[in-house]
Order: structure tokens, then C-alpha cells, then sequence
């Protein structure tokens, strides 16, 4: 069955026609509503062909499992592959995994900007540990809070000790296990975040979209700031979008706990750290004069996904629109009018379930 043919069987039944149900008796409105589902991620991997799938790297990959944003992707078109260095744990969720017919792959190996053995200072709070040491004199002024309660940052977050580890590249570990492309990579390993994205090598001009830990204070001494990272990334065509994921903290010594006074703004303290989400945006690449023949169109089309998912909405309509225009400069006429005809549908569907 032909693209069009699939595309119109999968909306001949949608609230674009002329009997709309009501939103009490749409469970596919309330999924895409909830952003269980994604409007433009379902007609994109309707398709693509059976054999393309994301492809996702997650460095500090313990909860992958719980991201409800790998959710949006059926089981088959996923894949991901998860560094955990607790042996026992990266075996836990290699058997998870198998158990629930999921395409993840956890590897035991800490990694790097390249080859090494490392020193790990380990923390009292779990994943507080990390390969720089902590700045305690700074974090003993920290206090946690949430509505009700506050934790002082000096009697649950401070090293316990040091450990050796052998850390590897991305590079290297691609190499050995015959993996060349990767479409999407999360980091959240309290500072090594930049040492691993120049371990990349050429595999991070197959990379379309980052999310990664940032931050604004010095909480682990040396460790790389925001500003670091993102003239990193921005020199591999990389474009922030969002911050995600915000930290804030309180102050040890202050007799007012802000979350616990009624009324103030919902946001208290100090912004130490977030998740920057970044894409690579090949509109203003090729405007730039720069070739993007690397980017397939499979290649674009997840990159459209992912900014969907992300909550980046606009950017995707805009993405879509752009790239049917696109093969049709290149003579894609057939392509094209699938590409086009693919968003106008989208469009449709968020205005009938939204009235965007």
C-alpha cells in the first residue's frame, strides 16, 4: 500500500471529518492531548520504512526506562543503547529490557572524551558523584526544599570516598561494536557531559538533537559551564532551544524557607542547573552555505519527530513545510507532495484536537 493510501486510512476516521466526536468519547484526542502520543511522530513513522529506527544514546541511563518521551515510539523503531557503570545494575536492565521486548542495549563503561582511568569521587546522595570533586565550601550553603520539607545540602550531599575507574569513548565503543550513526543522545553525568561530547569523533555529525545537563554554578570544581558546552555545541551546528529540568536551590542560612511562605512566585532560590535541549537546525545551516547531504531524509524527518516531542511544535510544521518545498527544488516531485500533504494533515489534526 502506497504512502498516500496508508496516510488517508489512518485519518479517514479522525475529527478532520465531518462527524467529530465529542472530546469525552476521543481516547486518541485525550492520548495526543496528554502527550502520550505525537500527531506528527505517528504520521512520520507510518512512513518511514520498517527498517528505520531512532536511534538513542543515554550516557547516565538508569531511568531511561521511566522518560515518557521514548514512549511515543513503538517498541520496533526504538533503539537504545544506555552506559551504566554498576555491573550488577547493567545487567538489571539488559533482563528488564529483554522482559519487555524493548531494542535497549546498557553497556558496563564509564565514558570520556577518550581512553583513560579516572578518579570517581563518590557522594552520600546518589548520582551526586562525579569525576570532578565537589566544591563543598559552595554546596554547605545549599538548602534543598519542597513544599513541606528542607534538607540541608551538608548532611545528605558531600564525597564518602574515591574509586578508580576505565572510562572509554563514544568513539571507541561505536567502533567495537559496529554502531555509525545515532540519532539522539540525553547526558546527565554531573560534569562529564562535555568530555563526552568531544569523544564523539565524526559520529556527532550523524547526531540531530542533545539533551544534556548544564550548569550555572561551580558545584564540582572545574567542571564545564553552560557557556562551555554551548559554544561546543553551537560549533557543530547545534541550536539551543530549551532549558528543561530546572534546579533551584535555597540557602543553608536563611531563617525563611521561600517554598514554605504561601503566595510567593513558585519558583525559589537559585538557578544552579537545568537540561539544555539543542537541535541541529538545517534551515539556517544551509543558509549559512554549509552541505547537509549527510542529513537523509529519514535523517530529517526524526529530527522533526524529536523537536515534536520536545514540545518544539512550530519548529516542527516549520521543518515540514520547508523540506517539501526542499525536494521540490530538487525535483522530488513525488516526495514532495508526500511530505506536504503528511504536515498538511498534521495541521488539520492539532487545529481539530487544539484549535491552534
Amino acid at each position: 500500500m502506497n504512502f498516500l493510501k496508508r496516510l488517508i486510512g489512518m485519518f479517514q476516521d479522525s475529527p478532520c471529518g465531518s462527524a467529530q466526536p465529542t472530546p469525552a468519547e476521543d481516547p486518541e484526542r485525550l492520548r495526543y492531548i496528554r502527550r502520550e502520543r505525537f500527531i506528527i511522530t505517528d504520521l512520520i513513522a507510518a512512513w518511514l520504512p520498517a527498517n528505520q529506527q531512532f536511534l538513542i544514546l543515554d550516557g547516565g541511563a538508569r531511568s531511561a526506562f521511566d522518560d515518557p518521551r521514548w514512549n511515543a515510539f513503538d517498541p520496533g523503531r526504538m533503539r537504545l543503547f544506555g552506559f551504566e557503570v554498576d555491573v550488577q545494575e547493567c545487567a538489571d536492565l539488559n533482563r528488564l529490557a529483554r522482559e519487555r521486548g524493548l531494542d535497549y542495549h546498557y553497556f558496563p563503561l564509564g565514558l570520556w572524551s577518550r581512553p583513560a582511568r579516572n578518579t570517581f569521587y563518590e557522594n552520600k546522595s546518589s548520582g551526586g558523584g562525579s569525576f570532578f570533586s565537589q566544591n563543598s565550601d559552595f554546596t554547605n550553603r545549599w538548602k534543598f526544599e519542597n513544599a513541606e520539607q528542607k534538607f540541608f545540602a551538608r548532611e545528605m550531599f558531600y564525597p564518602t570516598g574515591t574509586t578508580e575507574w576505565d572510562l572509554t569513548s563514544v568513539e571507541v565503543w561505536a567502533r567495537n561494536n559496529g554502531v555509525d550513526d545515532l540519532d539522539f543522545m540525553k547526558l546527565n553525568v554531573q560534569g562529564a557531559e562535555l568530555e563526552i561530547l568531544k569523544g564523539m569523533g565524526s559520529l556527532l555529525e550523524s547526531v540531530i538533537g542533545i539533551q544534556t545537563e548544564i550548569s550555572f554554578v561551580e558545584s564540582y570544581r572545574h567542571r564545564p559551564f553552560f557557556t562551555d558546552i554551548d559554544a561546543f555545541l553551537r560549533q557543530h551546528h547545534f541550536m539551543f532551544f530549551d532549558l528543561i529540568g530546572h534546579h533551584y536551590i535555597g540557602r543553608a542560612e536563611s531563617p525563611l524557607t521561600a517554598r514554605h511562605a504561601p503566595g510567593l512566585y513558585p519558583l525559589y532560590g537559585q538557578l544552579i542547573e537545568g537540561h539544555g535541549v539543542y537541535f541541529k537546525d538545517p534551515i539556517d545551516i544551509v543558509q549559512r552555505g554549509i552541505d547537509i547531504s549527510h542529513l537523509s531524509l529519514p535523517k530529517l524527518l526524526k529530527l522533526i519527530c524529536f523537536a515534536e516531542i520536545y514540545g518544539q511544535i512550530e519548529y516542527a510544521f516549520e521543518l515540514l513545510y520547508w523540506l517539501g518545498e526542499r525536494l521540490r527544488r530538487q525535483d522530488d516531485v513525488r516526495q514532495a507532495e508526500q511530505i506536504v500533504t503528511l504536515a498538511d494533515k498534521a495541521l488539520a489534526t492539532y487545529r481539530a484536537y487544539t484549535g491552534g
